[in-house]
């Protein structure tokens, strides 16, 4: 796995390594699964320390207001939006940790599916799952976005 030091990536390090493949687009496609791993299982604690267990923006309506409403907020306009119910099957395409999954299980009592090729990272999921109650109704399955099962 690639590492951190100080926020900056060192190049020989097998995720450094990776990243300098990026100039060839060939060699980055031959290896993208490996390349992403290698820089999902450096950064998602980061990560984690920024957005919680949620990997995307909100959707702010003040500028003052904390971060987790409006990450909440953007989730509740996607469940709105798309009419997720109870009835539905929803499946969640690069799931991360599973925040987004496992809070649309909760606020709509639909089956989420997550999807997602780094290991880790659905570990995690499936604890968050298993610590929130969902895991009667949420699941998450390693497979690669590019090549869905």
């Amino acid at each position: 796995t690639g590492e951190l030091s100080k926020g900056v990536l060192n190049f020989e390090d097998p995720l450094g390594a990776r990243l300098q493949q990026r100039h060839d687009p060939a060699a980055r496609t031959k290896d993208y699964l490996g390349t992403v791993n290698a820089y999902y299982d450096a950064v998602t604690e980061i990560y984690r320390s920024g957005w919680g267990n949620h990997f995307h923006f909100g959707l702010f309506f003040d500028k003052d207001e904390p971060a987790e409403v409006a990450i909440k907020r953007l989730e509740t306009v996607i469940v709105t939006s798309g009419n997720i119910s109870k009835d539905c099957t929803v499946l969640d395409i690069g799931c991360g940790v599973g925040g987004p999954t496992c809070n649309i299980a909760l606020m709509t009592g639909a089956k989420v599916i997550g999807l997602n090729i780094n290991e880790k990272q659905l570990e995690m999921a499936r604890k968050r799952a298993e610590d929130l109650g969902v895991s009667e109704i949420v699941t998450f399955d390693c497979a690669d976005a590019m090549k869905m099962p």
